[in-house]
């Protein structure tokens, strides 16, 4: 049997403890790499210094919302390539907030969307939204928050998220792949982030 080299890098952030009961799938990925679990006080130097595909921010609690919107901020500002997803402890209170600090999917950590699923969705530039990052993408689109306006498609895509429907209703609906359906959700996310 041929050796399958990791295709994406991944550094997870948050509590050890909790990002390491998260890492056992993502180590047994074959297409995925951990290459660190750090903590968010040491994110800055050890996340930038790997510079990985993807950045997972995982919520201890909704306490530390504001910290990890505020160091993917900082991170999407130094790594615009870089793709970040939170894992939140529950729905995100201000889905906007993790709009401007370059969050390009939400998961729970107690939901539905496999975590490695999500991670590779991700790095594959597919959008993983909750109904209210695809409401809260949406609104900015509508806003004029892009340059690039949506087309009709995507804003149907965002349109049917924000209303609770997943990538795969949407699929089945429109005999699409699911993953063409996030790929339109990442494509309008991805223009609300212009690399700096």
């Amino acid at each position: 049997m041929a050796h399958v080299e990791p295709s994406f890098t991944v550094v997870l952030v948050g509590d050890a403890d909790i990002c390491e009961s998260l890492a056992g799938p993502i180590r047994e990925s074959e297409s995925l790499l951990l290459t660190g679990v750090v903590r968010p006080e040491e994110a800055a130097s050890t996340v930038v210094g790997r510079a990985p595909d993807v950045v997972v921010l995982v919520e201890a609690g909704s306490a530390d919302s504001a910290g990890l919107v505020e160091l993917g901020a900082s991170l999407g500002r130094a790594l615009p390539a870089t793709r970040f997803l939170l894992v939140a402890e529950g729905s995100p209170a201000d889905p906007g907030a993790y709009l401007d600090a370059w969050i390009g999917g939400v998961v729970a950590r107690e939901g539905d969307v496999p975590l490695v699923d999500a991670i590779e969705w991700l790095a594959h530039g597919e959008g993983v939204l909750d109904p209210g990052l695809a409401a809260a993408v949406l609104a900015r689109h509508e806003a004029g928050g892009s340059s690039v306006p949506l087309t009709p498609t995507e804003h149907e895509v965002l349109r049917r998220l924000a209303a609770g429907d997943s990538a795969d209703v949407l699929a089945a609906e429109y005999a699409v792949s699911p993953r063409l359906v996030r790929l339109h959700a990442g494509g309008a996310l991805a223009r609300l982030h212009p690399i700096a």
